[in-house]
């Protein structure tokens, strides 16, 4: 019975392997890109006074700080939750039998 649940499990877990969606390089510029074109475009708009450099600086902090928060909370999150990577069967069994 056990043996059935652990290859179930295992080809869930194998099914899973896909193509990147998202090329790797449009990550950052995704990531760091847009949340600063967004907060730029918001401080010119919905500021009516001059900018002045301090404010930039404040945004550019808010904004990095935000992208660190997001990805300080993201790996806490994959280490509690501790679902196993794609490629984990193909590293512990190459040829796909569990021992």
């Amino acid at each position: 019975m056990l043996s059935v649940v652990l290859q179930c499990t295992l080809l869930a877990v194998l099914l899973c392997c896909t193509e990147n969606t998202v090329p790797s390089w449009t990550v950052p510029v995704y990531a760091i890109g847009a949340p600063l074109l967004a907060f730029s475009l918001a401080r010119l708009v919905l500021s009516p006074r001059k900018v002045t450099t301090d404010v930039w600086y404040r945004t550019l902090y808010a904004c990095l700080f935000a992208i660190f928060l997001t990805a300080a909370i993201t790996n806490c999150l994959k280490i509690a939750i501790g679902r196993p990577r794609p490629n984990f069967v193909f590293r512990c069994w190459p040829d796909g039998a569990p021992v």
